[in-house]
């Protein structure tokens, strides 16, 4: 999945959760990007 597939509101979410991980984890921006993505298939599949 790229960003491009992503609805606005996963893309607002998947900002959101980038930048949560990278500053308040501590993550390096490609992780953060990595896990942030993560969430948003994850939470795909449970709706």
């Amino acid at each position: 999945m790229t960003l491009d597939d992503l609805t606005e509101n996963e893309r607002d979410a998947y900002e959101e959760r980038a930048a949560i991980y990278e500053f308040d984890a501590n993550m390096s921006r490609r992780e953060a990007d990595r896990k942030a993505m993560q969430d948003i298939e994850k939470k795909r599949r449970l709706v």
